[in-house]
């Protein structure tokens, strides 16, 4: 591989970030580095099967990443992480070798689910819970919650309605996944991934969202429906979705390619 400028000084902040994280989070990287060990079953989360079949899977939420990490792994792996983390949990070597994947979902889709999900108490925990008392409180309806809370910086600290980007490029919008599976195409994209680990598994269906009856176009006005294309720019452009196309076939994204 002949190596440009640009690829030498990516490489030496991807190092340099490595290094920053083990020195200013001591703990975390140990913890981090301790669910390497732990096994399933037992474990809810683990990513010690990530080491055994040579791979790293980017749980986006509200993706069915929860059902496809039970089938493949027994647990919850390494939970919503994005990219970067792994980028600094595993050495260069292990990050460059292990196959890269995750799964996407059309936003406005993927908006409707999360908002009905978290409104009915998610999987009943502390965080879920808290969630569907607010929105009970402030915002009863999915249009009241589109219109009052709905913008890019809300939605950047909420882990369910955070841009899917985010969990799986850089800060320059570099994909940093091998391959990117579609929500609408999960069972042919599901059996992708299984052949490419060697894993003969089903695909367990866990944490639907029951709530969420309708098309999600039938959730929308016009003007709602601006309102995603407008917070979920970047997902609608690198993943190649629009509001009337729930997606068919993926678009050719690949490892270290720059979305612009």
């Amino acid at each position: 591989m002949r190596y440009t400028l640009h690829h030498i000084l990516y490489e030496v902040r991807t190092e340099l970030r490595r290094a920053l994280f083990r020195y200013k989070n001591p703990l975390t990287y140990q913890n981090y580095q301790n669910l390497r060990l732990q096994k399933a079953p037992g474990s809810e989360y683990s990513l010690e099967g990530y080491d055994r079949y040579g791979c790293i899977f980017v749980r986006i939420p509200k993706n069915a990443t929860q059902s496809i990490s039970l089938s493949l792994f027994g647990n919850l792996g390494g939970g919503h992480l994005p990219i970067l983390k792994y980028n600094v949990i595993y050495s260069r070597k292990e990050f460059q070798n292990y196959f890269k994947f995750t799964f996407v979902r059309n936003p406005w889709d993927r908006l409707v689910s999360a908002y009905h999900f978290l409104r009915a108490g998610g999987v009943g925990n502390e965080h879920d819970m808290k969630w569907k008392e607010r929105l009970e409180k402030y915002y009863p309806t999915f249009d009241t919650f589109l219109k009052e809370w709905v913008n890019s910086k809300d939605v950047a600290w909420g882990m369910h309605f955070k841009s899917q980007y985010q969990f799986v490029c850089d800060e320059n919008f570099r994909i940093m996944v091998d391959f990117v599976g579609y929500f609408e195409n999960l069972e042919s994209d599901f059996d992708y991934v299984k052949k490419k680990l060697g894993v003969n598994t089903s695909l367990t269906n866990v944490n639907k969202t029951k709530s969420k009856k309708n098309h999600y176009r039938n959730y929308y006005s016009s003007e709602t429906a601006e309102i995603v294309a407008r917070v979920y720019h970047h997902d609608i452009r690198i993943f190649g979705y629009n509001f009337d196309d729930n997606r068919s076939a993926p678009p050719a994204i690949t490892y270290g390619q720059v979305v612009s």
